[in-house]
Parts: structure tokens; sequence; C-alpha cells
């Protein structure tokens, strides 16, 4: 299975420890492979990150949850006009991006 690279989020903690950073590195693969295990969608380091900084859990199962339910509901409408799924987290619209893997 291929895994987005967690660069964005990483190079977002460039002034963190290594072990921060570490750490970052592993919440991102923890959330896609949580995520490919409920609703078979692979989302990006960048979508998690943005997600734990708008306040989000820093969970994965939680984070999953929250990517999964997005995916999950586009509606007729959103795919009609090619919009993206979206979430709303304390006020902030994040893009759900990512892909479906079988």
């Amino acid at each position: 299975m291929k895994r987005f690279v967690a660069l964005p989020l990483v190079a977002g903690l460039a002034a963190c420890s290594p072990t921060q950073t570490a750490d970052a590195t592993k919440l991102v693969d923890a959330v896609q492979k949580a995520a490919v295990v409920a609703c078979k969608f692979v989302p990006t380091a960048t979508t998690i990150a943005n997600i734990v900084s708008a306040g989000s859990a820093t969970v994965p199962g939680q984070i999953a949850d929250t990517i999964c339910a997005a995916v999950s509901t586009t509606s007729i409408v959103q795919a009609a006009v090619s919009a993206p799924p979206v979430v709303v987290i304390n006020g902030k619209t994040i893009v759900v991006e990512g892909h479906f893997v079988k």
C-alpha cells in the first residue's frame, strides 16, 4: 500500500526536537492506517496536520473517524460539482485530501 510522506507535517515541526518529529511521523502513519481500515481512504499528511492543528483529537482512531465521516458523506451534489469533502473543526474548514484504496 502506498503511503503519503509526512513531509508537510514534519516540515512544520522543523523547530521541534527529533523525538517530536518522529512522533508526528508516527501519528500520520497511524491515522493513515486507521483510515484505511475504517473507510479504505488514505488521507494526506497535510490533511492530518491541519486537523490536529485545528484542535481536534490527537488519537489516531478519532482523527480517522473524522476523516472517514467527511469522505463517506460527500453528497451527490458535492460530487456533481467536484467539491472536495471538508470537515469543520473549531470554526476552521479543512479540505480532506487523499485517495481511496481497494
